[in-house]
């Protein structure tokens, strides 16, 4: 995960199919077991793709959208997914290959 974020410093560009270009964050946070916080990135990509991303690094076991708290009536989402995974891989070893 350390390499993805300083390859990227945190950011990239997504170009949607109509040419249309959307800033995407990249953030690790929590101890432990890995979860990643992956904001910005459009609907339209699929969990399998972010999953197929990051399994380079380790076991991705969930893969969750945040939502609003419960104060709001309906659930709604954040347009932030959290990744949940257990790394194989650090980041200097990725940067051995």
């Amino acid at each position: 995960m350390q390499v993805i974020l300083t390859a990227t410093q945190g950011q990239e560009d997504f170009r949607h199919e109509n040419g249309e270009i959307s800033k995407v964050r990249i953030e690790a946070v929590g101890l432990g077991m890995r979860r990643v916080r992956v904001a910005s990135l459009p609907s339209e990509v699929e969990d399998k793709t972010l999953k197929m991303a990051l399994g380079a690094f380790g076991e991705v076991r969930d893969i969750q959208q945040e939502i609003w708290p419960n104060a709001y009536r309906y659930r709604v989402s954040k347009g932030v997914r959290v990744v949940s995974m257990s790394l194989v891989m650090w980041w200097w070893q990725a940067t051995e290959r």
